[in-house]
């Protein structure tokens, strides 16, 4: 009994410091897996979450592809208006494919969320009726087109005692709790605070505020990701690194 006592301690150790510390669940999590659940079911949870490499690789993808599309929106909004104030559109040609632009952004959004794959699964399993699906998605996108109007919308969660806001002028910005406008609406993108940096994109480029708005890292790159742990992916001439929080690039032995 004493022997059986010890192996499973030495499991609840072993178990998280040589694979859960190298997977999603973490150090932590495994640890409490094995502890709670026995150290065979916790083995089976830690080994079922994704590999920390892996996990990274796949979230910064799925980074990129959200990023890609909004970019994407921004940058057709900036032609469009480039061809206007040519006078190579007319306003009501401009309006209109803004608003086709602003359907299929309302489109992205509304697919993202919680009740539209509730719906989605009620009508996959013939509880609703065509019709009754695409007029419940109706509803759902009004809800969020009237968030949309509002003079500013909250994108995100506060962070660091500041939330990035997306204007009426269609720019990025960042407001306090009191909800006080901190920093104009002047950016074309936008991400929240982290390590006391948030990375914006202006004329097309990247680079890196600090909460006063000063350029602390130059706007410069390609693409580029929010700070964490005092590191960033960027890209610049289709070369990808990462930078630390003085804009230097870090060597890959230090990563």
């Amino acid at each position: 009994m004493i022997f059986g006592l010890i192996i499973n301690i030495a499991l609840c150790i072993l178990i998280p410091e040589f694979l859960g510390e190298k997977r999603k669940i973490g150090y932590k999590w495994s640890m409490l897996a094995c502890i709670f659940l026995t150290p065979i079911i916790g083995l089976i949870v830690t080994l079922a979450s994704p590999k920390l490499k892996k996990f990274k690789s796949e979230t910064i993808i799925e980074k990129k592809r959200e990023k890609e599309e909004i970019i994407g929106q921004e940058n057709n909004r900036i032609m469009l208006k480039e061809l206007k104030d040519q006078h190579i559109l007319t306003d009501s040609e401009y309006q209109e494919k803004i608003n086709k632009i602003d359907d299929e952004c309302f489109d992205s959004i509304l697919k993202k969320t919680r009740e539209y794959e509730n719906l989605s699964c009620l009508f996959s399993e013939g509880i609703l009726t065509g019709n009754e699906f695409k007029a419940k998605c109706d509803v759902l996108k009004k809800g969020i087109k009237h968030q949309q109007e509002k003079k500013t919308e909250i994108i995100k969660e506060y962070s660091e005692g500041l939330t990035v806001c997306y204007g009426e002028n269609g720019l990025y910005g960042f407001l306090d709790k009191n909800q006080k406008v901190i920093i104009d609406f002047n950016y074309e993108f936008a991400e929240n605070f982290s390590d006391g940096l948030s990375l914006v994109r202006l004329n097309r480029m990247f680079g890196f505020i600090n909460k006063e708005n000063n350029k602390v890292i130059p706007l410069i790159f390609d693409n580029a990701f929010t700070f964490k742990n005092g590191k960033a992916l960027v890209e610049k001439d289709k070369r990808e690194y990462y930078i630390d929080l003085k804009g230097e690039e870090i060597e890959v032995q230090k990563i």
